[in-house]
This record gives C-alpha cells, sequence and structure tokens, in this order.
C-alpha cells in the first residue's frame, strides 16, 4: 500500500524550525570566531578595516544568539526563524562584498571563497526544507541572485564601495603567499560547514537534541 503521506505538503514543525535556525547561528558562530583569528595575526591596513567589518558580524550574531534564547522561551516567535535565517544570509553576504572590495576585489581577495561558500551552505539548507515539506520554493533562486549581484558589485564597483568608508583599496590581501594559505584553509573550513548543514540533521542525537528543545505544534493543542 502506498502511503500517500510521503508526497503531501506540509509546513515545519516547531522543532524543525528551530533546529534550522540553530545550525545557521552554529555555523555563523564558527565563521565569526575563524574570521576574528585571521583578521588579528597582524595589524596591516586592511585587517584593520576587514577587522571592523567582522566586529559588526559578530554583534549580529550576539544578537541572533539572544533571539535563539528568546524563541526558546516564548515559542510563539518560532515563526520568526525563517526571517532570522535570510536576515543573516543578507548580513553575511553584504559584509563579504565589502571586505571584497576593500581587498582587491573577488579574484585577489582572502575573503573570495566565502560568498560562494555561504551560498552552497543556504542552498543546500533550502534543499533539505524542501524535502521536508514537499513544497517547491523560488527562495533559492533569490539566495543565487543576490550573491551574485554582490559578487559582481564587489569586483565592478570596488572603487565606489571603498569610497563609501574612505578605504584606498589595494593589493595586500592578494593571494599569494601566507594569504593564500590561509584562503586554502578558509575554503576548506567553509567545505566543511557545508557538509554539517547537510549532514546534521541525519544524526540521532542532533534530532533528539532539537525535539527536547520545543514541544512540536501538535503537542501544544488542548482538545476542549
Amino acid at each position: 500500500m502506498i502511503d500517500n503521506n510521503e508526497s503531501t505538503p506540509r509546513d515545519l514543525k516547531d522543532s524543525e524550525r528551530i533546529g534550522r535556525f540553530a545550525r545557521v547561528l552554529l555555523i555563523q558562530i564558527l565563521g565569526a570566531v575563524t574570521i576574528q583569528l585571521l583578521l588579528r595575526t597582524s595589524g596591516a591596513a586592511w585587517q584593520t578595516d576587514c577587522l571592523s567589518i567582522a566586529d559588526a558580524v559578530t554583534c549580529v550574531t550576539l544578537g541572533l544568539l539572544v533571539m535563539l534564547v528568546l524563541i526558546l522561551l516564548m515559542p510563539t516567535l518560532v515563526k520568526l526563524t525563517e526571517p532570522l535565517i535570510v536576515f543573516t544570509f543578507l548580513v553575511n553576504t553584504l559584509a563579504c562584498c565589502v571586505a571584497l572590495a576593500r581587498t582587491g576585489g573577488p579574484v585577489n581577495s582572502l575573503f573570495g571563497p566565502l560568498i560562494p561558500i555561504q551560498l552552497s551552505g543556504v542552498l543546500v539548507l533550502e534543499q533539505q526544507k524542501e524535502a521536508q515539506t514537499k513544497k517547491p520554493s523560488r527562495v533559492p533562486w533569490g539566495y543565487a541572485a543576490i550573491s551574485i549581484l554582490l559578487w559582481l558589485a564587489a569586483h565592478f564597483g570596488a572603487e565606489q564601495i571603498n569610497a563609501v568608508f574612505h578605504w584606498k583599496s589595494s593589493g595586500q590581501g592578494q593571494l599569494t603567499g601566507s594569504y593564500a594559505t590561509e584562503a586554502a584553509l578558509l575554503t576548506a573550513i567553509g567545505m566543511l560547514f557545508t557538509a554539517m548543514t547537510y549532514l546534521m540533521p541525519r544524526w540521532s542525537w542532533y534530532r533528539n537534541f532539537a525535539s527536547k528543545l520545543i514541544r512540536d505544534d501538535s503537542t501544544h493543542n488542548v482538545t476542549l
């Protein structure tokens, strides 16, 4: 007998929504820590400028952590998780665009791999959502369009972006010597983060932990 439920569209459960946001936040925290460590290796002008961008993203990350705690305490806020995921993506992509402009553009910059890595991770996340809900979505096209547009803006509009912040773009972040090694390691770490996004829902301990964070919608209904 065929189970029709396998192809029936449905909404995400509260635990699934929180699990998605928790994964994004975990990767966000790991990414923020990694970038902070890379930028504090010396006091070059480009590193100081990019560190200010990283500090802003770190503050956003702390704010997202506070939001997760609030959502856990007040389950009625759980519908904010999807907008927060989109917000996180936009902040990160915009920050990468500015950092790319400061350090010589996507081709030469240490931060060149970051936008493609983030895009691949968020597309995996959306692929998982579609598999869970059985609902096709156009959101991935939006993620791709934003990533491509900001990537090109960092290349063709670098001078204009730097003028806004009164920075002088230079090749100090070009991929040579130690910068090339850091870029290679950063790409490898990024691929690990993407793999984590894909694999975490398959781990039984993660599913059990997510279920304990908040009850599913069905448990909130009370029969009168």
